[in-house]
This record gives structure tokens, C-alpha cells and sequence, in this order.
């Protein structure tokens, strides 16, 4: 799609976020993936701080830690509540 034609003109307004989806064949060329994505907005894109490069197991990894944390959590508040529950009975 041309950008400054279609993309600029019609899709995109203030408060949209514009995102690329890369898919790669092999789980191993991730990282060379995502080196040649940055390399090459590096080169397009003189401020590289508009932009993030991120792959998907980041952010399921992220997401399963925070789980953890808050299932660890819950199973704390419910070994307190039954030790208060049976000191009161």
C-alpha cells in the first residue's frame, strides 16, 4: 500500500497506532529477524525511539509470569483467610 497516499490519507488518525506483523518459518531466526527489522528502520527512521521491535514470546512469557505472580497471590490470601477463619471458630 503507498503510504502517503492510502495508508496516511484513510487509515490513520491521532490516535491510532500504526504496527508491522513479521512472521518468520523457523523459531530459531527470530533474533536475526528481529535484527534485520531493526537494522532496517535504523536506517528509514532517524528517531528510534518511535518505534519497538518485539516478538510474541516476550510478551507470552510476560503474561504467564504475571499470572504466576497473581495465582501465588491468591493462594497466600486463601491459606490466611483459613488460618484467621479457623483461630476464630
Amino acid at each position: 500500500m503507498p503510504y502517503n497516499a492510502t495508508v496516511q490519507d484513510e487509515l490513520v488518525d491521532e490516535y491510532s497506532v500504526p504496527q508491522a506483523v513479521g512472521k518468520v518459518y523457523e523459531i530459531d531466526d527470530i533474533d536475526l529477524s528481529m535484527k534485520q527489522i531493526q537494522r532496517t528502520l535504523d536506517y528509514y527512521l532517524e528517531n528510534a525511539t518511535v518505534y519497538n521491535v518485539e516478538d510474541a514470546g516476550s510478551r507470552i512469557e510476560a503474561a504467564t509470569a504475571s499470572a504466576t505472580t497473581m495465582k501465588m497471590l491468591l493462594i497466600s490470601v486463601a491459606i490466611i483467610v483459613f488460618i484467621v477463619g479457623g483461630i476464630g471458630i
